[in-house]
């Protein structure tokens, strides 16, 4: 590794500023950070200190004009889009979900999305359709049951029928309803079974 290249890794970005779905940050071979999705391949683009996304995408397929700076760390925690790489679980239909794995991010629409595969099928999804995946030995482990109020949330949400539209209009009422159970990941939501 070239010393000049040690010396860009080295340095630290404080992701609490980076866009959710930002995975990395390059340099250009002018100097210049940005944040993208991942390293290597096509990523949209954010320079480090913008607020804005820029409209031409870091194509990265020419790996002499970019530097990798830093790879966002992944202590995904089910919040903002899975890092790339991410093996995590999509929300197929209401509560049910299925194991996938993160391979890029993209904006579709002006809307931050996760490009995901599972199986032989690939598709994009935005981030409130992913929750980490379980343990079953946590699962067993924790003898947690929604507190009544959560259950009576939970209740209502599963007796509607709807489904996701965040593609329309994000985030939508099904993602955004207190009973989803990806937005009853709080532990207020819960209380140890007797």
């Amino acid at each position: 590794m070239k010393g000049s290249e040690q010396a860009e890794k080295s340095i630290k970005i404080d992701w609490s500023k980076a866009p959710e779905w930002a995975g990395a940050v390059v340099r250009t071979s002018k100097g210049s950070d940005y944040y993208v999705s991942q390293w290597g391949g096509q990523s949209a683009r954010m320079r480090v200190g913008s607020e804005e996304i820029d409209c031409l995408p870091a194509n990265m397929n020419d790996q002499t004009s970019w530097t990798l700076v830093e790879i966002r760390p992944n202590d995904w925690n089910g919040v903002g889009l899975p890092p790339v790489k991410t093996v995590c679980e999509f929300e197929c239909t209401a509560g049910v979900f299925i194991p996938v794995t993160i391979l890029a991010h993209t904006i579709l629409e002006g809307v931050p999305v996760a490009v995901f595969q599972h199986e032989d099928e690939i598709s994009a999804a935005v981030d409130v359709m992913f929750r980490p995946t379980f343990i079953t030995e946590q699962v067993v482990t924790d003898k947690r049951v929604l507190t009544d109020e959560a259950q009576a949330d939970r209740d209502e949400f599963d007796s509607e029928d709807s489904c996701c539209s965040c593609h329309l209009n994000p985030p939508c009422g099904h993602c955004t309803h207190p009973g989803n159970p990806i937005n009853q990941d709080d532990d207020s939501c819960w209380k140890v079974q007797p």
